[in-house]
């Protein structure tokens, strides 16, 4: 998405690389990909607070994919979240303009390595990217009309 595209504050995310899949034993498989992320922060009334405000929103994006803020993976006994992870929903029966609750949870991606940030700025406005790298696994579905095995036979070797 470009600057022009839509107005302040905004954000996108972009896969980065092809969706790379690796099976793990015969029901699951192991998926992972990078993501680009860019956001785009309100923009001050000067160059710095445009700063100040490009580096809180880099901080919560830090925060978000190193820290952990997910509610769900929230551990009272030693009162922090799971650190390196982030939701995993399917939006497939969501409308453009509606929220995902947790019937559309499907568990969490793991962030694989450290993801990068920069904070970047161009004629006083500025922008943060981030790079990510993510893993998750699937269970492996054979779709009901799949053809089953009813009886497998074979003929004694010489």
């Amino acid at each position: 998405m470009q600057e022009g595209a839509a107005s302040r504050p905004f954000a996108s995310v972009t896969q980065a690389t092809a969706l790379q899949s690796s099976p793990r034993g015969a029901a699951h498989v192991d998926l992972s990909q990078t993501f680009a992320v860019a956001c785009w922060p309100t923009e001050g009334l000067n160059v710095e607070s445009s700063r100040v405000e490009a580096e809180r929103v880099a901080g919560q994006l830090r925060e978000a994919l190193t820290i952990g803020i997910d509610p769900a993976l929230y551990r009272a006994s030693s009162g922090r979240r799971h650190p390196m992870r982030i939701a995993l929903y399917d939006y497939s029966s969501i409308g453009l303009y509606e929220g995902v609750g947790d019937a559309q949870r499907l568990g969490v991606m793991r962030v694989a390595g450290d993801p990068s940030f920069s904070v970047i700025e161009e004629d006083g406005l500025f922008a943060i990217t981030a790079t990510v790298r993510v893993m998750w696994s699937e269970p492996i579905t054979v779709p009901s009309t799949a053809p089953l095995v009813g009886s497998v036979s074979a003929t004694p070797g010489p």
